[in-house]
């Protein structure tokens, strides 16, 4: 035996007072279809409706003396702090290079030239004794600190630029 579900059956109580019908308390209960007469659904179609968008004025910013203010105050402190960002990468990459050849040098060349017996090359031609290999790991150490000092050079220089722009209650503006 099996036991299946009844789809008219509904456990709603109908109003028994016609009364309420005219008032509005009654709602009717929502037809059913039964299965049998149902009609095989179409593919739901798809409608594309095209917005046309109307192009809006901008409106002009006030060109306020606060503004221009701002503006000035955040170039001379951009300026300032790429200018030294820039120099600390110079400073600190090309420093971080050298002391990289120079391990490479003390490390590797000079005891390979004395294995070679050829001291005095080590000292006259340091770099022609430096393998390719330390060139290039000395070269990559360089960048990656120039890298780090201009990287946080430029944090730094929208920090200020922000705090100036918190300072004088002007709006964000991103170059």
């Amino acid at each position: 035996m099996s036991i299946g579900s009844i789809s008219n059956i509904s456990f709603r109580q109908a109003s028994p007072f016609p009364m309420e019908k005219n008032q509005g308390y009654f709602m009717p209960m929502p037809q059913t279809v039964s299965p049998q007469e149902q009609i095989p659904q179409q593919a739901p179609q798809v409608i594309v409706v095209k917005e046309t968008v109307e192009p809006q004025e901008e409106k002009k910013k006030k060109g306020g003396l606060r503004n221009t203010i701002a503006k000035i105050a955040k170039f001379f402190t951009t300026a300032s702090e790429m200018t030294k960002a820039s120099a600390k990468a110079l400073w600190y990459g090309t420093t971080s290079g050298a002391a990289t050849l120079a391990g490479f040098w003390a490390l590797g060349a000079v005891p390979k030239q004395i294995k070679n017996k050829s001291f005095k090359k080590a000292f006259t031609e340091p770099l022609k004794s430096i393998s390719t290999k330390g060139k290039v790991i000395a070269g990559l150490v360089a960048l990656a600190v120039a890298s780090v000092h201009i990287i946080k050079g430029v944090l730094r220089s929208n920090q200020r630029a922000a705090n100036v722009e918190h300072q004088l209650d002007v709006e964000h503006v991103t170059p």
